[in-house]
């Protein structure tokens, strides 16, 4: 923006600005909808037997 519109540093200032607003609105709708919640591993059987041995 700061050199394609000829905004000097107000350009690069309003850049950042409106890529931070994109990237928040991204990552609120990321967690609002996306699997990033749901578990990777399950219970294994190496857990369960480690916890097993502490008993």
């Amino acid at each position: 923006m700061a050199f394609t519109l000829e905004m000097a540093s107000m350009g690069v200032w309003l850049a950042i600005a409106i890529s931070n607003i994109i990237g928040g609105i991204i990552a609120i709708l990321w967690i609002k909808h996306g699997n990033w919640a749901k578990a990777v591993m399950e219970g294994s059987r190496s857990q369960s037997a480690f916890c097993e041995k502490r008993k």
